[in-house]
């Protein structure tokens, strides 16, 4: 059985299809990904077929004079991939690249398997819903006409110890998804570093202050010692995203969220508040010295940090990776 995974420009994307993945390693595996995007460092076990990857904005931007030749180049370059490699099942859940893979999959008649993760329904997920085979869906507040089945999670299992934290104080895990995001990285602050161990993820070329702390540990990305720092985290500072947001809940963490403002992580994050599965922080109102004080206010109130992890495992569905397992495998 041949599997050709497609997902990316953040991780968001992608790090479902590698919880699949991990459960089908029998098979042959290929991922359809950015050229340049997070994926390529995280997709490391699979066949990398890079696909270019223009955007339907909804917005006005000279791009969207270029970007439709790029969608139908990546259609033919889509069409390319599934002649040469013959796949049995295309699976992706979200991100424009998948899109015109979707579409040459359903032109060539190869079954297409579309994970929806988010509470809005994206503009990709809109674009390959009408070609594929089956759709599911994370949320049952999501419009799909499916049933919720969660979202799928990677192995979390710790297999490294290289952060060095010290254990009088504290740690908080900070990251702004996949490609980082200026704005969280630019709260952190010496202040912070004082009070609690900062395990940071920037994102690349996303770090444009310096921290001079025995206590905080930059990091432009994580790859074999993410496990390690969301396991060492007493709270962990994040978007919206569901990918992480699912792993958090995997895992009971206490969880901050700063969503995106006017984007779909602002639903996704409506949920967790919902049911007081974690904090929510408006952008908008947020300075480094008001993010220190949340920090820190949360770390010193157990009973609600214990809610936290307490609540977040209950916000998704259970055996997301299993059901799409058993759903791709029908087709083998």
């Amino acid at each position: 059985m041949r599997i050709m995974f497609s997902g990316g420009g953040t991780a968001g994307s992608v790090t479902p299809l590698l919880a699949v993945a991990e459960q089908l390693r029998k098979h042959e595996l290929f991922f359809v990904g950015t050229y340049q995007g997070v994926e390529r460092q995280l997709v490391t076990d699979l066949v990398y077929l890079p696909l270019l990857s223009g955007k339907l904005r909804r917005y006005f931007s000279i791009r969207n004079i270029i970007d439709p030749f790029i969608i139908i180049l990546a259609f033919w370059q889509s069409w390319y991939y599934i002649m040469r490699y013959n796949p049995t099942v295309v699976v992706s859940a979200g991100g424009f690249v998948s899109v015109p893979l979707v579409w040459a999959a359903w032109w060539c008649n190869v079954p297409v398997v579309v994970h929806q993760q988010d509470v809005r329904l994206s503009l990709s997920t809109k674009l390959m819903k009408p070609f594929a085979t089956v759709l599911t869906k994370a949320f049952a507040e999501t419009p799909l006409s499916v049933e919720p089945i969660g979202n799928p999670v990677r192995d979390l299992s710790v297999t490294t110890n290289e952060i060095k934290l010290d254990s009088s104080v504290p740690t908080v895990l900070i990251m702004g998804g996949g490609t980082g995001a200026q704005f969280i990285n630019d709260l952190v602050s010496t202040e912070l570093c004082n009070q609690v161990n900062v395990i940071h993820i920037t994102g690349e070329g996303k770090m444009i202050h310096t921290i001079n702390h025995a206590r905080y540990h930059p990091y432009t990305l994580l790859t074999n010692e993410f496990n390690e720092a969301i396991h060492k985290a007493d709270l962990v500072v994040c978007r919206a995203g569901l990918g992480t947001l699912s792993e958090l809940a995997e895992l009971g963490k206490p969880t901050m969220i700063i969503p995106i403002p006017n984007s779909h992580q602002e639903d996704n994050a409506k949920i967790f508040t919902k049911h007081n599965a974690a904090v929510v922080l408006e952008q908008t109102t947020l300075t480094p010295e008001r993010f220190t004080q949340e920090i820190t206010n949360l770390l010193h109130d157990q009973t609600k940090l214990d809610q936290l992890g307490k609540n977040i495992i209950a916000v998704l569905p259970n055996g997301a990776k299993q059901r799409l397992v058993q759903l791709i495998s029908r087709y083998g």
